[in-house]
């Protein structure tokens, strides 16, 4: 169904998968700067690939979960694909609002910082709701 790019063996390389990475290596981007830009902490960022990994982490637990009975379950876990887009806003949020084991993010970072499917309207809408200083 998608353009394989190369092979590895039997791990195969596709145009949707490069594609993904790329878009979400740009958002990073995107979203570093405009952290340089407005003076916010850095720390942010650490929330936001916190918030990719716990996306893709999420998706597929649920997805899992959702299908349990139906293969094994490490054959569910381990297929190509097959991915949940309410449990990968789950993931996101909970993984962007977890932030790493360091010292705890600003509540208004943290609202940001997970915004997977939400829109960066509904995101900005969120962080004014906020009080100043959490």
């Amino acid at each position: 169904m998608y353009l394989t790019l190369f092979r590895i063996e039997r791990f195969e390389i596709t145009s949707f998968g490069v594609l993904g990475a790329v878009g979400a290596l740009a958002s990073l981007w995107v979203f570093r700067r405009e952290l340089a830009r407005s003076g916010a902490a850095q720390a942010a960022l650490d929330a936001a690939v916190f918030g990719l990994i716990g996306a893709f982490v999420g998706a597929k637990l649920l997805w899992t979960f959702e299908h349990y009975g139906e293969e094994p379950v490490i054959s569910l876990l381990v297929s190509r694909g097959r991915l949940s887009w309410l449990g990968g806003l789950v993931g996101a949020v909970g993984a962007g609002v977890r932030g790493d084991s360091g010292p705890p993010l600003p509540a208004r970072v943290r609202a940001c910082s997970g915004d997977a499917g939400l829109g960066p309207r509904t995101c900005h809408r969120a962080c004014r709701l906020l009080p100043s200083g959490r």
